[in-house]
């Protein structure tokens, strides 16, 4: 009896690494994705193994179709063991190579993704966001109306919560990123995300504050200290 059982269990392991192996999960997967997503978010690639999932080329499209961020790489590392208590844990989750555009119109309206209200839908499966990581990343800020432009680059971003991002619980971020003309900026906090209170230190060096002028209502003159 004993070996019967191995034998099963054996079969069963086969047959499982064998679904993986050569059943297209990854497309079918990426097909309702896309489904749920909606058409202002695309994903190029998705591969799905058994410890972590990684999508390749997303962009998300505000609703007047301009972008409003790129992803080169995402990869997600779930605990699997809490999907059998009905709970999607993110252990780490990693962004490389994004671009965000903030962007305001002529109008002076900023162009953001569009938000579901989901406040009345009951959530079946708990979710919870450990680490996100953000390398190598561009940021763009344009003010159409005042004529404003700024860009960042070699963002490099942290947040990190012993319970859950976005949830009660002590949190913290860390960023660093450089002016695409010279000077550099570092940010460091920490708080709860839950109430939004957060306390911490922003250090910029170098900054060419003459971008800073549309916003300005006077003249200015820089000088610069021996």
């Amino acid at each position: 009896m004993k070996k019967v059982f191995i034998v099963l269990i054996i079969v069963i392991l086969l047959s499982v690494c064998g679904l993986i192996l050569f059943f297209p999960f990854d497309s079918i997967i990426k097909e309702k994705i896309d489904k749920a997503l909606g058409s202002d978010v695309s994903i190029k690639h998705l591969k799905i193994k058994w410890n972590s999932i990684t999508a390749n080329d997303i962009i998300i499209k505000t609703p007047s179709g301009t972008t409003f961020l790129q992803i080169k790489e995402l990869k997600l590392k779930p605990y699997l063991l809490a999907l059998l208590k009905k709970k999607l844990e993110i252990k780490d989750i990693q962004i490389e190579s994004p671009t965000l555009f903030l962007t305001k119109n002529s109008q002076g309206k900023w162009l953001l993704p569009a938000i579901k209200d989901k406040t009345e839908q009951r959530q079946s499966v708990a979710f919870s966001i450990k680490t996100l990581k953000a390398s190598n990343g561009i940021v763009i800020i344009q003010d159409k109306l005042k004529g404003f432009y700024m860009k960042l680059t070699d963002l490099d971003l942290t947040m990190e919560s012993s319970i859950s991002l976005f949830q009660s619980g002590k949190a913290s971020i860390k960023a660093s990123a450089k002016f695409n003309d010279r000077g550099s900026l570092s940010f460091k906090s920490e708080g709860d995300f839950s109430d939004e209170q957060f306390k911490g230190v922003l250090s910029i060096k170098d900054l060419n504050i003459t971008v800073l002028r549309p916003y300005m209502k006077e003249d200015f003159i820089i000088k610069k200290e021996d």
